[in-house]
């Protein structure tokens, strides 16, 4: 090889031979090793990469010294520092998601570093940038980013950020790859909006358990269309998502995002509390419950109720308002939040497949939406695992598992059959022996809370603290060595505390609370406590002073209106006259808590005890998720809980006491953890707590399911529910029993299909129904009201009807004046014979009538009746506060001031969407609406029975003879239902509840100690053929009128009055003897066919004739209940032409016996009074009209051409006939002439059309 001779400036002139030296380096002599010779050369040559890469020993320390400074940096000033070396607008971002996978600790330290992951708008255009590695972030600081680019490290140098990078970069490229309009379409840097905290609200953020994964929660957000968040209590899920989506950009470009919450007060508190943490304004930051919102054209953070955007989804399936639908506290499995689940999940596929197809909705393509799933406990399989809900592939399920502090958590040895004393005893344990803190008690209802805090306040009372003092000196000579056992013997029950809490945290709670505006709203919770005589609102009472001989203490006690008398418990009393023996610990402040409490009473939790005092709230399961109840660090937790047991094929259902799940036990327990370590006290064995069920019930299983098909009908058509994507589908007997119901309300039909098979779809009035948010019997009622020229009162009763529990409990301690005042208010409703038959709704629609009226007086709206303004206060307080007057009004009349508020609410609600939805309507208000006439009061009647066609009871009918007297004395008001064995009473607060009408219509069946029927009213049977025509049955129909149509029946007489006269003018003899167990047999003939000018129909009697209601019987080889069907009195009328007939005859000879008798009356001029001057005057002598209704009388070609062709144009009635006319002027005029003499024939023909036009009503 020749030699080359290479030259340098300042160099000496050197020749080498490259065979024989290495080519690399002319200044290296010949060695042998030249592996070490390679990594010399190697590191001169790349000396910048020797900076960059780092060792794992290196790599620590700089992270330390990373958390050094942001331990003295806030998170304002660090954004601010990193903002200066942002980079510009034209270079690529490189994910941050690497950076966040370390090991546990690492992870923590790098999170509160206000980096954020990428907007949800940016898309990747350069794929190989997200696969880069981050170190550069993890390098020394006085590396710059304005730096030269650099060789990415080796892949061994950092494993664990390779294979992180692999997996971004195969989700990207899985993303770009399906869309491949995005990358276009969004090729823009991403979206920080910054976001300005108050130091209070940073310093608050980082304690939250849920900082530390943001950039996780986030990438998973921006690469999925679903993920399921499960975050334990206290983690802040709730208020720190929101604040990451908008900070992430999901809020721009007319975005929204849309949260959803179970209860109305979560809802309120949260956007309170979000809005405060970013500092916005409340028009940023909106709620939107139902009769109150603040949503503003500037929203962009939106909480709503479930039903809320339920109604959204209606008018706007796309959610074209919204990128982002977190459904939060998803465990609670409520019927909306899992229809709300399936809908969105169906909506998410849409707007994600019109995205990548480039199809815009009103001029613009929408984003992918995405769906967000929170909860603190939840059945990951329902979800995730779901086909149907994610057909494409499972969301991903991002867990966070710490509270924000540990909660320790105590069972019992023992499970105590009575939980309320043993509640008791474990409150009184907590408070003696354990540091400062609030104590939350779990209980089943609002009177064992009132019970537990009356026990609480007497145990521990008010004392001076001069006589405190002198009282713990005499105890404690006294009863030393009897505390000292006492206490000895309580060690060894209840586990020693774990640290004392410091005080200084609790001074710092209310950094962490948000503060709850409760102001004109309820708690609702999923089980609204409703329960007859369980609703104990005491007034306010001054216990007299108790004198011990031994000491002259006086106790005082809580001043507290809610609070009612201790029972008579023997038990209880020794245990406060020992408690009060003893050294005293200090008084307590005990609150109930519960949905029926008063919006002043529930504020009264959130806020401080008086000092010195330990606060204890006892409170139902409305406390177990979404409030937090501050100052708590103790949870008492019976283990029980009260649920509304529903039983479909009978539509009973009944308050039952039940285990909670093991969820809730968790739930539960969390509330001890919000604002420092605490202990929940569970007062059952580890054995209990292991047979519990893991998860609760979820609603859709357990509760009516009407409305929830009937949406989704209007939705799916004729498909089947069952293909509709629920996180748990609902049991088949459940969905029958829905659409039966529905059916019988005119909201669904059947029709039958191409193969023969049938199925159920919406009609135009179940479109209808589903416009007005209200239940479907409901909305059936506005239906029939606007028929009727019923709306104005209509309203009023669905409105009261829809809010329970309008009335104060008949336990509420009064005065003597007080309770004749009330009394004869709702009597004033009931004193006629006409309002009495209308019963409880009577009651109803004169107390909001009366109130009404009683609010435009104290307004000046129109003048005051005597002694209403003095009754209230005088006219000085009237005028400066009309509320508040009204309110004390309201109160004294015995009606729930809150209840009050929420029909005026939802009346004025229904009066605005019917004026929207029926045109011309012109509804309005009418504060002084006068008293329903008698005939109205027989339409209202009417009205109730088509919204209950399902509801119906029978007077129970039972022999004298064989009795003992109190089992007649029982049964002499009871009723029977189908498919309810035994009998049933009407509640005793009701009108009727002696008064044994026949036959009633009711609300609904509620079971306590005995089965109850609330919201009663008297019917007519003879209504219920025409009224609620899918609920009864006949066998035996009476076609002709040449048979013998009497038999022996054993009814009442009075019955029969009613049905012949139709309850218009003869109701009072619906009523029946108070002695209706005695019967008498007579010979009752029954009704032939006939017409029915009145309805424009021909009915008929029956032989028999049952109430069936439902008749839903589930798979079984038994039936499901013996006394499954009521019989209607034998002189019931009912349309031979009717769903009822047709199932009995069949459908063509049903049509055709009611065709043939249509036309007989026709022929007799009882139909017009024009064919009298023909028919039977002119008719052939060898007819008559009596032969059409004669078996053999078919065979006749006069009846067979006239019959025929009606059977054929289906005309069996005076309007159908006049609707055929004004097509077709001929249509029957030769078929008539057959019957008339040959010498009248051509003057018939001539006086053609016998009939003038006129209206068709």
């Amino acid at each position: 090889m020749a030699n080359v001779k290479r030259t340098c400036a300042d160099l000496i002139d050197f020749e080498f031979n490259e065979a024989k030296y290495d080519s690399s380096n002319p200044l290296v002599l010949p060695g042998k090793n030249e592996s070490r010779s390679k990594g010399k050369r190697q590191l001169d040559s790349n000396q910048i990469v020797q900076h960059q890469i780092l060792s794992k020993k290196r790599r620590k320390e700089l992270l330390r010294k990373v958390s050094q400074k942001e331990k003295k940096l806030s998170r304002s000033e660090l954004w601010r520092e990193l903002e200066e070396y942002k980079k510009s607008e034209t270079t690529q971002h490189i994910s941050v998601l690497p950076l966040f996978n370390k090991p546990k600790k690492s992870e923590k330290k790098l999170t509160n570093c206000n980096i954020r992951g990428k907007s949800w708008k940016q898309q990747c255009n350069d794929l190989s940038d997200i696969s880069k590695s981050t170190d550069e972030y993890s390098s020394d600081e006085s590396v710059s980013i304005d730096e030269a680019p650099f060789t990415p490290a080796a892949p061994e140098q950092d494993p664990t950020n390779d294979k992180v990078g692999e997996v971004t970069q195969t989700i990207v490229g899985h993303k770009h790859e399906n869309k491949p309009l995005e990358a276009e379409k969004v090729s823009k840097p991403a979206r920080f909006v910054l976001v300005s905290r108050t130091p209070e609200v940073v310093a608050a953020r980082l304690a939250l358990p849920i900082l530390s994964d943001e950039a996780t929660i986030m990438e998973s957000i921006s690469e999925n269309d679903c993920v399921i968040i499960c975050g334990a209590t206290g983690c802040g899920k709730t208020t720190q998502i929101p604040q990451f989506l908008y900070e992430a950009g999901y809020a721009i470009e007319g975005y929204m995002i849309g949260i959803t919450e179970p209860r109305r007060v979560a809802a309120i508190s949260m956007a309170h509390r979000v809005g405060e943490e970013l500092n916005l304004t409340s028009g940023q930051v909106s709620y939107h419950i139902r009769y109150d919102k603040e949503v503003t054209k500037e929203t962009l953070i939106k909480f709503m109720t479930d039903g809320i955007l339920l109604q959204e989804i209606k008018q706007d399936f796309e959610l074209s308002k919204y990128s982002v639908i977190i459904v939060d506290e998803a465990h609670e499995r409520s019927i909306y939040s899992d229809v709300i689940l399936g809908l969105i999940s169906m909506v998410v596929r849409l707007r994600r497949q019109r995205f990548t197809d480039n199809i815009p909705t009103n001029g613009k393509v929408l984003s992918p939406l995405k769906l967000i799933i929170m909860s603190a406990t939840l059945k990951v399989d329902d979800f995730a695992e779901n086909r149907r809900l994610f057909p494409h592939k499972p969301p991903p399920v991002i867990h966070i598992e710490s509270r924000q502090y540990p909660v320790a958590c105590h069972f019992a040895k023992v499970t105590h059959p009575d939980y309320l004393k043993a509640a008791f005893r474990k409150v009184v344990s907590i408070h003696k022996t354990s540091p400062p803190g609030g104590i939350l008690v779990f209980v089943t209802g609002q009177q064992e809370a009132n019970t537990l805090c009356s026990w609480l306040a007497r145990a521990f009372p008010k004392m001076d603290d001069q006589k405190v003092n002198v009282t713990n000196e005499r105890c404690n000579k006294t009863h030393k060595h009897q505390k000292e056992k006492k206490k000895l013997e309580e060690s060894v029950k209840a586990p020693a505390s774990s640290n004392s809490l410091n005080s200084t945290v609790l001074e710092e709670k209310d950094q962490f609370n948000s503060g709850i505006d409760l102001n004109n709203f309820d708690i609702i919770p999923v089980d609204e406590e409703t329960e007859i005589g369980h609703t104990r609102i005491n007034s306010k009472e001054v216990v007299s002073t108790k004198e011990k001989q031994s000491n002259k203490v006086t106790y005082e006690t809580v001043d507290d209106s809610d609070i009612e008398e201790i029972g008579e418990d023997d038990d209880i009393l020794g245990q406060i006259n020992e408690i009060r023996n003893e050294s005293y610990p200090g008084p307590v402040y005990a609150l109930p808590f519960y949905s029926l409490l008063s919006p002043e009473r529930q504020q009264s939790v959130f806020q401080p005890p008086p000092e010195n005092h330990r606060l204890i709230v006892v409170a139902t399961n409305v406390a177990e998720t979404s409030i937090t109840i501050p100052n708590i660090r103790f949870v008492v937790d019976t283990g029980k809980v009260k649920t509304k047991v529903y039983e479909p094929a009978t539509g009973t259902s009944n308050f039952e006491i039940i285990w909670i799940s093991q969820a809730s036990a968790e739930q539960r327990a969390g509330r001890a953890g919000r604002i420092g370590p605490g202990h929940c006290y569970r007062l059952y064995s580890s054995q209990i707590f292991s047979s519990m069920k893991q998860f609760s019930i979820p609603d859709i299983l357990s509760r009516p399911i009407d409305e929830v098909v009937l949406m989704l009908k209007l939705y799916l058509g004729n498909t089947k529910l069952t293909l509709f994507p629920l996180p748990t589908p609902p049991l088949p007997q459940a969905i029958e029993a829905a659409e039966r119901r529905l059916i019988a309300l005119g909201a669904l039909k059947e029709i039958t299909n191409a193969s023969g098979g049938v199925s159920r779809t919406i009609t135009d009035a179940g479109k209808w129904m589903t416009r007005v948010p209200v239940p479907a019997r409901f909305a059936r009622m506005l239906l029939f009201a606007n028929q009727c020229q019923l709306m104005p009162y209509a309203v009023i009763l669905v409105a009261a009807l829809s809010v329970p529990n309008l009335f104060l409990s008949q336990d509420t301690p009064l005065s003597e004046q007080e309770k004749s005042f009330q009394s004869n208010f709702v009597q004033q409703f009931v004193r006629k014979k006409e309002d009495l038959y209308l019963g409880d709704l009577a009651v109803l629609l004169g107390t909001i009538c009366c109130l009404e009226r009683y609010s435009a007086q104290l307004s000046g709206l129109t003048p005051a009746e005597p002694g209403i303004i003095e009754s209230v206060g005088g006219k000085a307080y009237v005028s400066r506060d009309p509320e508040g007057a009204l309110r004390q009004l309201v109160h004294r009349c015995g009606v729930r001031w809150n209840a009050y508020k929420e029909v005026r609410q939802l009346r004025k609600q229904l009066t605005d969407i019917l004026n929207v939805i029926i045109p011309d309507l012109g509804l309005s208000i009418d504060l002084c609406l006068p008293k329903p006439s008698d005939f109205q009061l027989i339409q209202l009647r009417q009205l109730f029975l088509v919204g209950s066609p399902c509801q119906i009871a029978k007077k129970l009918s039972v022999s004298v003879t064989g009795l003992p007297g109190n089992e007649r004395r029982r049964l002499r008001y009871a009723y029977e239902i189908p498919g309810k064995q035994g009998p049933v009473f009407i509640d005793s607060n009701s009108p009727l509840a002696r008064e044994n009408f026949p036959f009633v219509a009711y609300l609904e069946l509620h079971t306590t100690s005995k089965p109850f029927l609330r919201s009663v009213c008297a019917i007519d049977p003879g209504w219920i053929p025409f009224l609620a025509p899918h609920s009864y049955a006949v066998n035996e129909l009476v076609l002709t009128d040449n048979v013998d149509t009497s038999e022996k029946k054993s009814e009442n007489q009075s019955i029969a009055n009613e049905s012949n006269n139709r309850g218009s003018d003869d109701d009072e003899g619906s009523k029946s003897a108070p002695n209706t167990s005695v019967t008498s047999n007579s010979l009752v003939s029954l009704p032939t066919p006939r017409y029915d000018s009145e309805r424009d129909i021909i009915v008929t009697g029956a032989k028999s004739i049952t109430y069936i209601g439902l008749g839903v019987v589930p798979d079984s080889s038994t039936p499901l209940f013996d006394n499954q069907f009521l019989d209607l009195p034998s002189t019931v009328l009912v349309p031979i032409n009717s769903v009822a007939a047709a199932q009995s005859l069949g459908f063509k000879e049903s049509l055709t016996w009611s065709v043939r008798w249509f036309t007989r009356y026709l022929l007799e001029g009882v139909i017009f009074s024009e064919f009298k001057k023909w028919f039977p005057l002119k008719m052939k002598k060898c007819i008559s009209p009596q032969i059409v209704t004669v078996s053999w009388g078919i065979i006749r070609p006069e009846v067979r051409s006239i019959v025929s062709l009606l059977v054929a144009d289906k005309i069996d009635s005076k309007r159908k006939l006049l609707q055929q006319w004004e097509s077709d002027v001929q249509y029957l005029s030769k078929e008539l002439a057959s019957w008339i003499r040959p010498e009248y024939v051509n003057d018939f023909h001539a006086s053609w059309p016998l009939i003038q036009s006129r209206p068709i009503s």
